[in-house]
């Protein structure tokens, strides 16, 4: 990962414009709320540091990866369209925190998506189906692995949102389903 060192504190959508645009460590210093989407074409790294970032971009993406990884975790996003949508060259990884989007959290249209934790949600009426999504015209060079996590309404071993059969369940783990929650845990 090529993250410079130095951590940008952000506490304002101004500050967050700036720090993400530039590329590098971010860390919340406060709940923000945003109106901006944001392409990632460099590597960003933003600790939530317990806060939460609410994104109203409307019918927009809120993060479209392009290049470099984009690293996320340790809070709350609250999204009113897709959370990421990581394009062929990029990578998303999703460490853990809690994600409510209105339909998908992750999309990976020819990226590459790694989840280690986090509690995923919709709130649409799809009820889940897409909350992890592969854009079906890029399924054979981009990949959803997931590692850890609970998933409300997608079980992310039998993933509803995909046309074919298929995982996004690394292998040596597997999904344990409480109610309408699934879990990804080592096998």
């Amino acid at each position: 990962n090529d993250v410079p060192a130095t951590v940008i504190v952000a506490t304002t959508e101004e500050e967050l414009a700036t720090a993400i645009n530039n590329g590098g460590q971010v860390r919340l210093g406060a709940n923000i709320t945003t109106t901006k989407n944001f392409y990632i074409n460099e590597s960003v790294n933003i600790d939530l540091n317990g806060y939460t970032l609410t994104a109203n971009v409307g019918d927009e993406i809120f993060v479209r990866v392009n290049k470099g990884t984009f690293t996320l975790g340790r809070g709350t996003v609250i999204c009113d369209d897709y959370i990421v949508s990581v394009n062929e060259g990029g990578v998303a990884v999703i460490n853990d925190g809690v994600y409510l989007a209105e339909t998908t959290a992750v999309n990976v249209n020819g990226g590459k998506a790694y989840i280690t934790g986090g509690k995923f949600q919709d709130s649409s009426s799809y009820d889940g189906q897409y909350l992890l999504n592969h854009v079906d015209a890029k399924r054979d060079i981009g990949l959803i692995d997931v590692t850890g996590g609970t998933f409300v309404n997608f079980d992310p071993s039998a993933p509803s949102s995909e046309s074919i059969a298929m995982s996004f369940v690394h292998a040596g783990y597997k999904v344990v389903c409480d109610g309408n929650e699934y879990t990804v845990v080592k096998d």
